[in-house]
Parts: structure tokens; C-alpha cells; sequence
């Protein structure tokens, strides 16, 4: 079951979507024995990834050296 066309039908993202819900375990099996993920990216391509790390870093503080945050 492929992803729907870039005409955007809505009838066929709603078939798709129903499929993925109602047959979750054979909606990604066909994906893996196609060597695609779902959002259509081959298998050993990453997805572009951002990290903030002035959160993370703050995170981290907090629960590592809580009294310089004081």
C-alpha cells in the first residue's frame, strides 16, 4: 500500500490511514519488505534531526547540580 498521490485525495489518505489502524503489524511488514518507511525515506536514510541543547543543558543542570541554578 503505497502513500497517496500529491493530488492529495482525501479518500485515499482515509484508506490508508484506516488500513495503518486496522492492520497496523501488516501496514508496516509491507513497508519493511519494500524497503521504504511509511513516511516514504529508504530504510538506511535518517531523518533530519535539530537538537536544542540550551533546554537540555538547563535539564541536565537542574538534576545534576541543582544548587548553582539557585
Amino acid at each position: 500500500m503505497g502513500m497517496p498521490d500529491a493530488s492529495g485525495d482525501l479518500s485515499s489518505e482515509m484508506e490508508v490511514d484506516a488500513f495503518r489502524r486496522l492492520f497496523p503489524l501488516r501496514y508496516f511488514e509491507r513497508h519493511l519488505s519494500e524497503s521504504i518507511r511509511p513516511d516514504a525515506r529508504p530504510l538506511g536514510r535518517a531523518r533530519d534531526t535539530t537538537l536544542a541543547l540550551g533546554w537540555f543543558n538547563i535539564v541536565i543542570l537542574s538534576f545534576s547540580h541543582p544548587h548553582l541554578l539557585s
